[in-house]
């Protein structure tokens, strides 16, 4: 673990499978209230000790390391995935908490991000990874449908809906370098965006086009786990994502 929370693939995976107790919870929610408040709690303290190892080794790490990286959302706003269980659970105040907490951390991210790269060039290696500024944008809009606060789903709907135009039209320049596992980026963007857009009640243009992104996303999702897992068999996968091993 030590050796993975060195590099940026690393810590983006360990967050990731800390964020995976709250979908937990989710799935657990229509089965065991108690099993999903567990699940629910546990997640938010491992992924606050994980938040705050990683700031550690960030500030003791080059300069260089402090430089913002769209993996950060995962990191630092990946609590907003909390608020999902914490509605369906009804504890509203716990998920309207977290959406107002974490929409100001998402914009800081958007903002330094945005100004590093019109500062310097990103290397087309790293392209893909710009694919998680859409996550936030997408979470916050399931969030805000899902505890009442419309105009704010709304809005980071249409947020929702521009990024993801962008980064289709993009495309061809976001993978350059042809396919690598950062293509993983790819992934949960997606599919977060794709019920972003369905949640959003009565409005036509929304539910076109998250069916739309519903399908794009059911056909390269499992494309690019297969990609991934053939790298991973044959050896490739360690080297490229700059890992110890694979």
């Amino acid at each position: 673990m030590g050796e993975d929370l060195k590099t940026l693939a690393g810590r983006a995976g360990l967050a990731v499978g800390s964020l995976s107790i709250f979908l937990l919870a989710m799935i657990a929610v229509p089965y065991s209230r108690s099993l999903a408040i567990a699940l629910l709690l546990v997640g938010l303290a491992l992924h606050t000790a994980f938040a705050l190892i990683v700031i550690y080794i960030l500030r003791g790490g080059q300069p260089e390391g402090m430089q913002p990286t769209p993996s950060w959302h995962v990191t630092f706003v990946g609590f907003i995935m909390a608020a999902t269980p914490a509605a369906a659970l009804d504890m509203t105040g716990l998920a309207r908490g977290l959406f107002v907490a974490m929409v100001p951390v998402a914009v800081a991210i958007w903002v330094l991000s945005a100004r590093q790269l019109r500062r310097a060039t990103l290397p087309p290696s790293l392209r893909p990874l710009l694919a998680m500024h859409l996550a936030p944008a997408a979470l916050f809009a399931i969030v805000a449908a899902a505890t009442g606060l419309q105009v704010f789903a709304t809005g980071f709907a249409v947020l929702t809906l521009a990024l993801l135009t962008s980064f289709l039209i993009a495309g061809p320049w976001l993978t350059a370098t042809g396919f690598s596992p950062l293509w993983s980026a790819f992934t949960f963007p997606l599919a977060a965006s794709a019920s972003a857009l369905l949640v959003q009640d009565g409005r036509k243009i929304f539910e076109i086009a998250g069916l739309g992104v519903l399908i794009g996303a059911t056909l390269v999702i499992p494309l690019i786990l297969v990609l991934v897992f053939r790298q991973w068999i044959t050896g490739q996968l360690a080297p490229i994502s700059n890992d110890k091993s694979a």
